[in-house]
């Protein structure tokens, strides 16, 4: 089956944010939560979507900047007459039931033959939004693109201001895989303009697609 577009590449930048001070205020505790802006969300939501046909298929654009978690739709066809409806940010989880990494999923779309139907589990975000503020660094390791929307959050790491917002705020906890689409007022899901404000900004209001 074809696709619309699909950003094939299985390369892509990895920045770290790590250069958390552990003798500042915030290694003890005191503070990588200013406040919660959101009430705690609920679990991301699975849809199943069953294309028949490749012009189907061909309705769909595919982005894969996170290559652990599944690939990613980033846009769907004005022509796209779907049931459920599939949206930008929506991640493949499965492919006929099967899971998988980014790579196999992708592998197991491309391979499905035209006369069969291809079963995709999706799974649709909920949008988080915490409140940082420097000194410290996040504490993360991130993926992104120029062409990604927003950026794939890879790792976590045992110290770092995102890691003290979670212990305190469990409820609106970020994870692996989570896509970080706005920061402040960098509303637009372009991936450079997104890590800039990251690197530059002493306070942080991030807004994250929880998977």
């Amino acid at each position: 089956m074809a696709f619309w577009c699909c950003d094939s590449s299985v390369s892509a930048d990895v920045a770290v944010l790590s250069d958390f001070n552990a003798d500042s205020e915030y290694a003890s505790g005191k503070s990588a939560v200013l406040e919660q802006l959101a009430p705690a969300a609920a679990a991301a939501e699975l849809i199943t979507l069953e294309i028949s046909d490749e012009q189907s298929m061909g309705k769909l654009a595919i982005e894969t900047a996170d290559m652990d978690h599944g690939p990613l739709i980033s846009k769907v066809s004005s022509e796209a007459t779907f049931d459920p409806m599939p949206k930008p940010f929506d991640r493949i989880v499965m492919v006929n039931g099967v899971k998988g990494r980014t790579v196999t999923l992708l592998e197991m779309m491309q391979t499905t033959q035209k006369s069969d139907t291809l079963r995709l589990t999706l799974q649709r975000p909920k949008e988080r939004q915490i409140v940082l503020q420097k000194p410290g660094a996040l504490g993360v390791t991130l993926n992104y693109k120029k062409s990604s929307m927003g950026i794939a959050i890879k790792d976590l790491h045992d110290e770092g201001l995102v890691t003290l917002w979670n212990a305190a705020n469990p409820d609106l906890a970020v994870a692996c895989g989570d896509r970080i689409v706005a920061v402040n007022k960098v509303t637009e899901p372009v991936s450079q303009d997104l890590f800039e404000e990251l690197k530059s900004a002493d306070r942080l209001e991030i807004t994250v697609n929880h998977y």
